[in-house]
């Protein structure tokens, strides 16, 4: 991505690293000179539910960062505006926006894996009926009992609701394959029974999906 996006801006560009990565955001690397730095004016910006560290540096600074989940930036963009990249915590993939020319050289990269997109495109995975029926089992296992285990082809997925309050609660979940596994703890915030679902919802979706790159 960096290739693609240096060929065209040559501006110094801004990055966002989110701050919940456990044991904070190390810039690390061979030369000196492609090394971000901290924004002194502005050392974190908030958007809706994240807050971010702000550096700043050439484009090639991307490959610089340092975090407990070997994360790239969150977010980056050039002075100049003319593109972005967004990399959200919870997706599995990035997006990146910018010039009809700039999204042919993306497309063109037979080093990325990259679909076209639209803003009105919804950031779901459409699932299959009898998978989006054994997500909601496991929805009512994990309420009603306080945890389940989802057996599936690639692997298993168990999830353990922590209820904290009468409103928080955090779902742990483990997926779990031949061969590797993640974790994930999702806290959920809210009394309402059909936004808890939800959320539960998204977090198992995750949970399954994190079965194929575990």
């Amino acid at each position: 991505m960096v290739d693609v996006l240096s060929r065209r801006s040559s501006e110094l560009c801004l990055f966002g690293v989110w701050e919940g990565y456990g044991g904070g955001v190390a810039v690390e690397g061979p030369d000196a000179q492609l090394l971000p730095h901290r924004v002194e004016e502005a050392l974190t910006f908030e958007l809706p539910w994240r807050s971010y560290e702000l550096f700043e540096g050439p484009v090639e600074g991307a490959m610089c960062f340092h975090t407990s989940r070997h994360q790239s930036p969150n977010l980056w963009w050039p002075q100049d505006r003319s593109w972005c990249v967004a990399s959200e915590i919870d997706l599995p993939w990035t997006y990146v926006a910018g010039s009809r020319e700039l999204v042919s050289d993306v497309l063109a990269s037979t080093r990325l894996e990259a679909l076209e997109a639209s803003p009105d495109d919804p950031i779901g995975r459409a699932l299959p009926s009898w998978l989006e029926g054994r997500i909601g089992q496991a929805i009512d296992e994990v309420i009603d009992a306080g945890s389940t285990v989802v057996d599936l082809a690639p692997g298993t997925v168990t999830a353990t609701l922590v209820r904290l309050s009468r409103r928080k609660s955090v779902l742990e979940t483990r997926s779990e394959r031949v061969g590797g596994w993640g974790a994930a703890n999702v806290p959920i915030d809210t009394r309402d029974s059909g936004v808890m679902r939800r959320d539960l919802k998204s977090a198992f979706e995750r949970a399954i999906f994190n079965l194929v790159r575990a």
